[in-house]
């Protein structure tokens, strides 16, 4: 990023360099980087000297010296330039930053050196946090790309100077008192360097105490063992949901096929060509997503075909050979990979992933994946390498990797977003219109969150930093799902709001499939955070929501079961061994069924609490048991949803009762012919005579007339006549058929009742 133009100008008398200070901190590299924070950019160190460089020579990077704070000090650096992007390019040292504030824009005093030999003070500008106030300047004709630059910035009292080369006399001398102590740093704008031999006299150096040496609370790397066990009893109570369907789905998809990685992983620009960016990006988008949704169902089920299908595409990706961070290879490779990492963790406990599997996987991120990521670019190139930076570190449970991560996490909320919760470096893309405004927001705040969520699962809560300037990410957040909400209220677009892009959706046909991903997936994470009215509407219209960038299946992972509306009522069904049919029954049992799961049932006004599940059941309902009665009882079952199956049925324990008609014809000792009326208040179900059966009219009044033998299958001698009701209580009946024209005398009828309960009358 380049700096303002000069705002504040005040040069002085030049005067020659005072006194010596008293102390003198040396730094040799010795100990690598282990006494700086590496603020932005990719620094190392070896051999006496510190360098810097990246992807691309675009923006500042810069990092200083951690514990120590001076007041009255003079730093002096060797610095020579490796490459610069053109003459505007520079190298420089800073001093006095605050401690929070390390960074040349934010606190502090910085002198640099440009290609073209200009010299310059600069301090932060009082109100744009991106730029620079100029406070003096100065030619000196040397080019630090040729040859190693002695500088040296001196800050006594509220003297400032700057010496070039071992001068004797400043090549800027001026005042300022805006800053008095703090801390030193090294940084380039768009260059690369090697510094050495930083030497920093002083008189009040002060060393910070080391923070306590505890650790990180490693936890997993996306998905820890608190949110897996949530996952379970999700599936278990909502097996139907939606949202998991979709991982099961990818996960079988991982069980079916091979892996796609190449030999040499390279992706051409996506603004030269749609068309072969994705299909070079496509192998590691599917592969890594679909690992993942593997992992997950692993995770799940516990079934290991699962487990396998994960590592199957681990193993092929440990043994890439090279990946290349060319054009668009390192920023596709930041977005895509760390989903393989997640997986990787989630079979962590698989026996069919060897140790040596894990070594080749852990060899491969630290030798190759892990110098593709983009963290050092400062728009949404810099956050997904972050991400990929920080995944890898939970996995390797890495701790400085882990801590430069989280530091570079805070330095984008502090540099990335403005005062209203814009991200001013991404709302005008890509023409200047802010056509693609809320798209690259969302695809800087995404993985932003994503990073946010992997730093909490391992014990580092940064959802509510708050950065030295007051930004959040939730400032952010709330703006960004305002205007997804209700799209004509973002300010940059001034056109019709359906001409803004991937608002909410990113649409496109790959190899004859169609593509489909949400650009709001991860408000189902910030949601929970920060429940938002806006965010909200958005996702229950939209749900389930799933990304093609380092995180799909978020409505899963991180939000709410998705179920198709249930509207309707459980299921009742008589179970077999019941005793009655047609809702009379001297005995009965149910079954009840609901996809939805069956939550509880009401029978004659008392509640039963049943088990969440899709089957249910209730045993054993007669009259004073199981909640039963004699006569109406009415039976209402209802799902979790809140639907109610309502049945009204008879419990009936009465036998019918038979009485000999007055037409019948008495004979001696029995009769030659009889004719019963039978009756039963819940109907009248059938009679059988002497184990033949007659149908009757399901009525509560029926007639059997005319029993001779001969006929319904009655004989001469003894008879049985059953009668049943529908509820399956019977009366039994034993009579004598006689031969006609016999004396006759008072014939006997005796009858048994057989019902819920019995009695016996002559």
């Amino acid at each position: 990023m380049g700096l303002s133009a000069v705002l504040l100008l005040s040069l002085a008398a030049p005067s020659a360099l005072a006194a010596p200070l008293e102390s003198t901190h040396t730094e040799d590299f010795a100990n690598g980087l282990d006494d700086w924070t590496v603020e932005s950019g990719r620094w190392t160190a070896e051999d006496g000297a510190a360098r810097v460089d990246g992807e691309t020579l675009t923006g500042p990077r810069a990092m200083h010296l951690t514990r120590w704070q001076f007041g009255d000090s003079a730093t002096t650096v060797n610095v020579r330039a490796t490459d610069a992007a053109d003459s505007n390019s520079w190298v420089g040292l800073s001093t006095r930053m605050t401690a929070g504030q390390e960074d040349f824009r934010q606190s502090g005093y910085t002198a640099f050196l440009r290609m073209n030999g200009q010299l310059a003070l600069v301090k932060p500008h009082a109100s744009d946090p991106t730029a620079v106030s100029t406070i003096a300047t100065a030619s000196t004709g040397i080019d630090p790309r040729k040859a190693p630059v002695s500088l040296t910035l001196r800050a006594e009292g509220s003297s400032l100077e700057v010496f070039v080369d071992g001068a004797t006399e400043p090549a800027i001398s001026t005042t300022d008192t805006q800053f008095t102590r703090g801390k030193v740093g090294l940084v380039v704008g768009a260059a690369f360097a090697t510094f050495d031999d930083v030497r920093i006299s002083h008189d009040d150096g002060v060393e910070e105490e080391p923070p306590p040496a505890a650790g990180t609370d490693w936890g997993g790397v996306f998905l820890g063992e608190a949110k897996l066990a949530e996952l379970r009893d999700r599936v278990t109570r909502n097996p139907q949901d939606i949202a998991w369907q979709d991982v099961l789905a990818q996960a079988e998809r991982a069980v079916s096929r091979d892996a796609q990685a190449p030999e040499i992983w390279e992706v051409p620009p996506f603004y030269a060509g749609a068309d072969a960016n994705r299909a070079a990006k496509h192998a590691l988008l599917d592969d890594a997503n679909q690992a993942y949704a593997a992992g997950i169902a692993y995770s799940v089920t516990g079934e290991e075909v699962y487990a396998e299908a994960a590592a199957k595409m681990i193993r092929a990706w440990s043994h890439v050979q090279e990946v290349r961070t060319t054009e668009d290879s390192g920023l596709t490779f930041s977005y895509h990979f760390p989903a393989m990492i997640f997986a990787a963790d989630l079979i962590d406990d698989y026996d069919g992933f060897s140790a040596g599997d894990r070594a080749a996987f852990t060899a491969f991120l630290r030798g190759g994946s892990l110098n593709a990521n983009t963290m050092d670019r400062t728009n949404n190139w810099g956050n997904w390498g972050m991400v990929l930076v920080i995944a890898t570190a939970a996995y390797l449970e890495d701790e400085a990797l882990f801590q430069t991560a989280v530091h570079r996490w805070k330095y984008f909320v502090e540099h990335q977003i403005d005062a209203d919760g814009t991200l001013p470096l991404e709302i005008s893309r890509n023409d200047g219109t802010g056509s693609h405004g809320i798209w690259y927001t969302h695809f800087t705040l995404q993985p932003q969150t994503i990073a946010a969520e992997i730093a909490l699962v391992n014990g580092v809560d940064l959802y509510d930093y708050r950065s030295p300037s007051g930004r959040s990410l939730r400032q952010a957040y709330e703006a960004v799902s305002g205007w997804v909400a209700e799209p004509e209220t973002f300010p940059v677009w001034q056109g019709d709001p359906s001409g803004m892009t991937n608002v909410r959706t990113i649409e496109y046909v790959f190899d004859g499939r169609q593509v489909r991903e949400s650009t709001v997936s991860y408000f189902e994470i910030l949601n929970a955070h920060w429940p938002s009215e806006a965010a909200d509407s958005v996702l229950v219209a939209d749900r389930p929501v799933s990304t093609l960038h380092t995180s799909p299946y978020l409505t899963f992972t991180h939000g709410p079961a998705v179920v198709e509306q249930d509207t309707s009522g459980p299921v009742i069904s008589v179970k077999p061994g019941s005793q009655g049919r047609d809702g009379v029954f001297g005995h009965v049992a149910f079954r009840f069924h609901d996809e939805g799961f069956v939550d509880k049932l009401i029978l004659n006004g008392t509640e039963r609490d049943l088990v969440d599940d899709v089957w249910s059941d209730l045993d054993g309902v007669a009259p004073g048991v199981s909640g039963g009665r004699a006569g109406d009882n009415e039976l209402s079952v209802l799902d979790v949803a809140g639907n109610v199956t309502t049945m009204r049925f008879v419990l009936d324990d009465a036998p019918p009762t038979v009485t000999v008609k007055d037409e019948s014809v008495a004979a001696p000792g029995g009769f030659s012919s009889v004719s019963f009326k039978v009756f039963d208040a819940y109907r009248v179900d059938r009679v059988v005579v002497n184990g033949k059966p007659k149908d009757l009219a399901d009525n509560p009044w029926s007639d059997v007339n005319q029993v001779e033998p001969g006929a319904f299958g009655a004989v001469l001698g003894a008879n049985t006549l059953e009668v049943f009701d529908v509820a399956g209580n019977v009366t039994r009946s034993e009579f004598t058929l006689v031969a006609p024209g016999s004396r006759a005398s008072a014939p006997v009828v005796v009858t048994d009742q057989e019902g819920a309960g019995s009695s016996r009358s002559r």
